[in-house]
């Protein structure tokens, strides 16, 4: 046998190894499970639990607050980005409409159009990049 003529210094690494391999394997195993469970609440329609509720409790007021402003002003953006792409396609009125008049003031219609669909409950997008602003300004555990 080999390994009895090897000194001990020289095979725990390996069994470490193999232990911090399997703990990695688990680890994935548990992510992909998790990861499916999620995918089927989804798709089933139910309400999936944000991180948002859970984590917001023991953030810095300021931060936070920061933070929702900004998502909102990301959400009123694509919101008016969104209105103006789908109005690209209509022509102005012949009688009373055209001009360059008419494009400055549209722009700045679906400007404030974005603007109050966000601050009035907006799409949800607000929500989640609040989560994400936040979750990137953690700093990690050691």
């Amino acid at each position: 046998m080999i390994s009895a003529a090897l000194p001990t210094s020289l095979i725990a690494p390996q069994a470490a190894g193999n232990s911090t391999q399997q703990q990695a394997t688990a680890r994935q195993q548990a992510q992909s499970q998790q990861a499916q469970s999620t995918l089927a609440a989804y798709r089933s329609g139910k309400q999936l639990p944000t991180a948002a509720a859970t984590d917001l409790s023991n953030v810095d007021p300021k931060l936070l607050s920061s933070a929702k402003a900004a998502a909102q002003d990301f959400e009123a953006f694509f919101i008016t980005h969104s209105f103006s792409e789908m109005a690209s396609d209509i022509q102005p009125d012949k009688e009373f409409g055209g001009g360059e008049g008419e494009s400055v003031f549209n722009s700045m219609l679906y400007n404030e159009y974005g603007k109050l669909a966000a601050k009035s409950q907006g799409i949800g997008i607000a929500d989640q990049v609040t989560r994400e602003l936040l979750h990137l300004q953690e700093t990690p555990a050691r």
